[in-house]
């Protein structure tokens, strides 16, 4: 195997997979070197190897996904060499890309991996010689709905897998596009269809929900008016016993029992009762929504925080987590988000940010997004205008998505 470089600098991603009732099947988890380049040739294969290696010594993958199944991409090649091996065959979900032919010793090679107990997925499903006899071993088939030929890809593939494989809608971006799989009898979805508003028309935000964004106002002031905050709480007593139920709860293991929000006060200091009470406020606004969506919102607010920290913003935190949680409260409310900051006030450069105007936050809350979704494009050209350190930036991903997980459960 080629020589190391060295391995400081790569970045993770995950995407998820949704059910027609948005329940989390599992994700795709991506990753990428960074700037340095790991390896002494180009050696594509061996690069992915020792990637994989360094993701499983440092990381807990079921961590990063709750538990839930996770899609690691190999190639063929890898996929012959058994380089899965070291993956859990409980969680992990070996995905095929880069299927050029499919030839005696990679059908071999794919039951050889299922007999091992693991699950097979195909990425980026196309008709090709061999695809029956592959897609017949295939537990999940991931068709790009972007594509043409998509419907017609689907039906092919329809007649080619086993009764109990899922075909998962890959590139699903938009709540129209989400539709529209589930009615061509897709039984997965990948894509980021869920951060969009389901129906995005002027509409009179709800009564009990009106009262959460008021709270989050009140309680991420300046200078936060304790007062207003119990005020605004005692309006709602769901508000205040759903805020000390999560306070008690394992998530935070405090020692004491919080028997009220002044008890919260003289235990945690302000920041922190701000810090939480914004989690609280998204978690529970997102109810009736996928559980994905309130953990998105939660990972972009400590993510932008801690990048914050690495590049001189350490001052403005609250601000940065802040346009982070709010970023997809749009979505979260079905309203566009122009006309939710014209009811919600917030710090003017929060709201600036988040009208999409160039600020001191915006390239923050860009990476952040840029990272999520895997546009490592994006994320080179953002790392290196801001000098962020990558290396930095993986592991605070990797925090802010333990802890919202928690949070969000």
């Amino acid at each position: 195997m080629s020589q190391v470089q060295g391995v400081l600098e790569f970045v993770l991603a995950r995407q998820p997979t949704f059910d027609q009732k948005k329940q989390i099947i599992g994700y795709e988890i991506l990753f990428r070197q960074g700037r340095i380049n790991l390896f002494m040739n180009n050696d594509a294969d061996a690069a992915s190897e020792e990637l994989i290696s360094h993701i499983v010594d440092r990381f807990e993958l079921e961590e990063i996904t709750g538990g839930k199944p996770f899609f690691i991409n190999l190639t063929p090649e890898l996929v012959q060499q058994q380089a899965y091996t070291r993956l859990p065959s409980e969680h992990a979900v070996i995905e095929l890309n880069g299927i050029e032919q499919i030839d005696d010793a990679l059908i071999t090679a794919c039951r050889e991996l299922r007999d091992q107990g693991y699950r097979l997925s195909i990425d980026d499903y196309a008709p090709m010689p061999g695809m029956e006899r592959l897609a017949q071993l295939a537990d999940y088939v991931k068709i790009d709905v972007q594509s043409p030929e998509a419907k017609e890809r689907f039906r092919t593939c329809k007649g080619q897998t086993g009764a109990g494989a899922c075909l998962v809608a890959m590139k699903t971006e938009t709540q129209e596009q989400f539709q529209e799989a589930v009615e061509t009898g897709f039984g997965g979805f990948q894509g980021f269809f869920f951060c969009k508003p389901e129906q995005v028309r002027r509409k009179q935000i709800q009564p009990s929900k009106m009262n959460y964004l008021r709270l989050l106002e009140q309680v991420n002031r300046p200078e936060l008016d304790f007062e207003a905050l119990e005020d605004v709480m005692k309006r709602d007593a769901s508000l205040s016993l759903e805020f000390l139920r999560r306070l008690n709860s394992a998530a935070f293991g405090l020692r004491h029992k919080v028997t009220s929000l002044k008890h919260a006060l003289a235990m945690l200091g302000e920041k922190m009762i701000k810090k939480w009470v914004s989690a609280f406020i998204v978690a529970d606004l997102c109810d009736n929504k996928p559980t994905e969506l309130a953990t998105t919102a939660l990972v972009r607010g400590v993510f932008c925080e801690k990048i914050g920290r690495d590049i001189g913003l350490e001052e403005r935190e609250m601000e940065l987590y802040l346009t982070g949680l709010v970023s997809v409260m749009d979505a979260v409310l079905d309203c566009p988000m122009a006309e939710l900051l014209e009811q919600l006030k917030l710090p003017d450069e929060v709201r600036m940010t988040l009208a999409g105007e160039q600020t001191d936050l915006a390239p923050v809350l860009e990476t952040v997004i840029a990272q999520e979704r895997g546009d490592w494009t994006s994320l080179s050209r953002l790392s290196e205008e801001r000098s962020i350190d990558l290396g930095k930036l993986t592991a605070a991903w990797y925090e802010s998505t333990k802890w919202a997980s928690a949070i969000a459960a």
